[in-house]
C-alpha cells in the first residue's frame, strides 16, 4: 500500500535538520531545503541510478565477525537493500536501474575507481538519469568486541537508521555543483524526519567527493551498520526508498 508522500510546501520546509560538517564550508541544510532542484522528475524514462561500490557488504550473522562483514550473496548484502530502494521508487512512477556490477571483489582497492566507470556507461546508456545512489552499509567495532548498530522502533518493528553522505571539492577534485546533491540531500533528510520520525542519523558533509560529480542529485547512502540485521536494513531501505519518492516528485 503506498503512503501518502508529503506535499512540496512541507519538503521544501525544514525546521532544525542535523548534520555532520567535516568541510570548512558554512553550509545550512534548512536553507538548503528551500531551494530548488536543478532537474525536474518524469516518468517516460530512467531517472535513478542506484550502485554498490562497496557491493559485497552485508549485515550482521552468526557467521559475520569484526568490521569486514562482505558476501558475494546478492540476497544477503546491500543489493538486497537496493533492490528494495529500486523498488519503491518504480512504485512511485520513478524509472530506476540497478546495476549490480561487483566493485569491492576480489579487490577491495580502486572500488570507487571501478564504480566511476559503471556510472559513466549508464550515463552513456541512459542519458535521462538525473540521480545516482551510492547504497552502503556503515560499520564499526567497539573495544569490547561488540558493533555499532543504529536502529529505530516503530510500531514493533526495528528499522535501521539511514544516513545521507555528501561529497564537496574540499580536497581539491573538480565537483562544482556538490551544493546541488547537498540539496537534494536536505529535501530527502526533510521528507524522512515528516514520514517516518527516527529514521535518519545527520547529514555527513564530507571532505571527499565519493563520485558524485557526475550528476547533481548524487548521493553515498548508509543504510544500517554492520550490527544490524538484514531484516532491519529492508526496512530502512524501504522507508528511505518513500523518502527519496517524496524528495524527487515533490521537492
Amino acid at each position: 500500500e503506498k503512503k501518502e508522500l508529503p506535499s512540496h510546501e512541507k519538503i521544501c520546509s525544514a525546521n532544525g535538520l542535523k548534520i555532520n560538517n567535516a568541510t570548512d564550508y558554512a553550509v545550512n541544510p534548512d536553507e538548503a531545503c528551500s531551494g530548488m532542484l536543478p532537474f525536474k522528475t518524469e516518468t517516460d524514462a530512467p531517472q535513478v541510478l542506484v550502485v554498490h561500490t562497496h557491493t559485497t557488504e552485508c549485515y550482521s550473522g552468526d557467521e559475520m565477525s569484526g568490521e569486514t562483514e562482505r558476501t558475494t550473496d546478492n540476497v544477503r548484502n546491500v543489493v538486497a537493500v537496493g533492490n528494495v530502494i529500486c523498488g519503491k521508487l518504480e512504485e512511485y512512477g520513478i524509472k530506476t536501474v540497478h546495476d549490480t556490477t561487483v566493485h569491492d571483489y576480489p579487490s577491495y582497492q580502486g572500488a570507487y575507481t571501478r564504480t566511476l566507470k559503471t556510472i559513466e556507461s549508464n550515463l552513456k546508456k541512459y542519458p535521462s538519469i538525473k540521480a545516482v545512489l551510492d547504497v552502503h552499509r556503515d560499520a564499526f567495532v567497539y573495544s569490547d568486541g561488540s558493533k555499532l548498530k543504529v536502529s529505530y522502533n516503530r510500531d514493533g518493528q526495528e528499522t535501521a537508521k539511514v544516513m545521507l553522505v555528501v561529497g564537496t571539492d574540499s580536497m581539491g577534485l573538480a565537483h562544482p555543483g556538490w551544493r546541488n546533491n547537498f540539496m537534494l540531500a536536505a529535501k530527502i533528510q526533510n521528507a524522512a524526519e515528516i514520514m517516518y520520525p527516527g529514521l535518519m542519523r545527520p547529514i555527513d558533509l564530507r571532505r571527499e567527493r565519493f563520485n558524485m560529480h557526475m550528476t547533481s542529485g548524487s548521493l553515498l547512502l548508509e543504510v544500517g551498520s554492520n550490527g544490524n540485521s538484514l531484516a532491519e536494513a529492508l526496512e530502512g531501505g524501504a522507508e528511505i526508498g518513500e523518502a527519496i519518492a517524496a524528495a524527487l516528485l515533490n521537492g
